[in-house]
């Protein structure tokens, strides 16, 4: 990493996946507020937010932030993708429910998960030989099947529609992804 960081919060920025264009009651952020959260746009109705450790607890890193201490988006997302990795190469487990597998980590960046090139490319790839299919309807619930799988893409959709019926909290989105070409893309 060649970001120098001044901050020791800033260190501790990990990359956290939000989706702004639900109808749930979803914080409206402004990215060019210098207080507000510093936001990655993934181009597929999911953002990223970067959540820092402080003596407080977790907080978002805002915009005024970057520029104080002269780091970019994009060493701020290496430092957020790399931080995830520390926090969940250990602890995330996979987990198969019939035709899908659940992605278990620790109630909060599970569906950050998806941010992890290397899971998807190497670790996991052999899971999903047709590429991966990703539902992700709240900050803890991330789940995927074989892009082949009829009975796999049937249970995320189902998994999905009782997810928001019941208004689970930190809901996300009922939309479903399909793992192209290195990126996450929404499906129809």
């Amino acid at each position: 990493m060649n970001a120098r960081i001044s901050a020791p919060h800033l260190a501790t920025a990990t990359a956290c996946i939000k989706a702004l264009d639900t109808q749930q009651t979803v914080p409206v952020y402004i990215p060019s507020s210098e207080t507000s959260p510093v936001l990655r746009d993934l181009g597929n109705g999911l953002h990223v937010v970067y959540l820092m450790e402080t003596e407080h607890g977790l907080v978002y890193v805002q915009n005024h932030e970057l520029q104080r201490h002269g780091l970019t988006e994009d060493q701020l997302f290496e430092i957020g993708v790399n931080n995830l990795r520390n926090r969940s190469d250990d602890k995330a487990r996979l987990k198969q429910f019939g035709p899908i597998y659940g992605m278990l980590l620790d109630n909060m960046f599970e569906v950050s998960l998806m941010l992890r090139d290397d899971l998807w490319h190497d670790t996991l790839a052999h899971l999903a030989p047709n590429g991966f299919v990703a539902a992700l309807p709240a900050r803890d619930t991330l789940a995927v099947c074989d892009a082949a799988s009829k009975d796999g893409i049937a249970t995320l959709k189902a998994m999905t529609s009782r997810a928001f019926a019941a208004g689970k909290s930190h809901l996300l989105t009922p939309s479903l992804y399909l793992r192209q070409q290195g990126k996450w893309v929404r499906m129809g």
